[in-house]
């Protein structure tokens, strides 16, 4: 009885140990973590503002993700805000790519996105590691009402103006 008891125990324990081997690869599949491992170089991206964008955000190109920011942003000058970006070394960008700071749905998530260049770079080949480059930033919903109220302004006097000619008439 107590060798049957002893089996029992046995395949509980094998059992309970693959559950959490399996347990520990899901959450380093699924958390990212697995990504800490892979071999990077680091770019510097200039922009004028980063939108609140944050150290360990995405780098997208094509919407695979090709690396992260790797340390928070810091102030260069007055008007310049640098990103360190990690980007995994099986990925190379191109001379004359485009970086982007854009938001992905209404939460407002940043990140940064990797255009391909528009006209093909008059130097061929690949950015190299270390290198300092420039990038753009998207129009966020801020700047968007900012230029609603502006156009809505601009209608109400249009209709102001048609309401003062309507009531001569």
């Amino acid at each position: 009885m107590e060798e049957k008891s002893d089996r029992t125990e046995f395949y509980v324990g094998l059992f309970v140990f693959f559950g959490l081997v399996l347990l520990g690869a899901l959450i380093l599949a699924f958390g990212g973590i697995g990504n800490l491992f892979r071999k990077t170089y680091e770019l510097s991206v200039k922009f004028d503002n980063v939108q609140s964008l944050r150290e360990g955000a995405p780098v997208i190109r094509g919407g695979l993700s090709i690396g992260y920011v790797a340390t928070v942003p810091t102030l260069v000058g007055f008007d310049k805000v640098q990103v360190p970006l990690a980007i995994y070394e099986e990925f190379k960008i191109p001379s004359g790519a485009q970086f982007k700071i854009d938001t992905a749905g209404l939460m407002g998530d940043t990140f940064v996105s990797v255009m391909p260049p528009e006209v093909a770079a008059e130097t061929p080949g690949d950015v190299a590691p270390g290198d300092v480059l420039s990038g753009t930033t998207s129009t966020g919903f801020g700047e968007l009402s900012d230029e609603t109220i502006v156009v809505l302004r601009k209608i109400q006097k249009g209709l102001d103006d048609l309401n003062h000619s309507l009531a001569k008439v």
